[in-house]
Formats: C-alpha cells, structure tokens, sequence
C-alpha cells in the first residue's frame, strides 16, 4: 500500500488524519508522513491498516467521530472501497510470488 492510497482511503472515508490515527493506534504525523511518501507504509502496518478497514466495516462501526452511531460514513461507498482493498492485497500477494520465484532462482544458482 502507498501512502497516496491511504489518503485516497482516507479521504473517502471522511476522516481526517488525526482520526485515522487514533484508529490505527498511531501519531497522526506518522499519518501525514505515510501519505506524504515521506516514509514507507511497512507490509505488516499496511496489513494492519486492511484489516481494521474492513473490520470496520465488516463490524458495522462507525470509524468517523464526527457522525452519530449508525450514520453511513462512506455515502454507500463501503462495496467500492473494500474492491480497493482487496485488488491491493492481490497485487501485494502476485508481488510476494515474485519474489518467492526470483529467490528460488537465485538459491537454485
């Protein structure tokens, strides 16, 4: 995951950084530098970042703290964005495949 698809996440949820960081369990400069390409988004925080994205909207919680429990926080966008997450961990599973492929050769050398 880059950092101009968080922000793309992010913006679509309707959060803002701080909030994001509060639900990733974060500073929210760690937010802004991820989105910035200042700092590489880690594989096992990208991993985190999914899975608690999906959890919220798997779980039904309202991630947004400006809205009222059970206000639609992504204008019925949940579908769409969780489309984006799942094609983003295909291709991060065909890129690990790769890899895996590209260090068998290399070992078999």
């Amino acid at each position: 995951m880059k950092g101009i698809e968080l922000k793309e996440i992010r913006k679509k949820l309707g959060i803002t950084q701080k909030e994001l960081a509060k639900m990733l369990n974060v500073n929210a400069r760690t937010i802004q530098k991820w989105e910035n390409g200042e700092v590489e988004i880690r594989k096992n925080n990208a991993f985190m970042i999914r899975e608690r994205i999906k959890g919220a909207f798997d779980g039904g919680v309202n991630i947004n703290t400006n809205h009222q429990a059970g206000d639609n926080i992504v204008g019925g966008r949940e579908s769409e964005l969780l489309d984006l997450i799942r094609k983003k961990d295909e291709q991060i599973a065909e890129k690990d495949k790769q890899i895996e492929t590209l260090l068998e050769i290399i070992k078999n050398k």
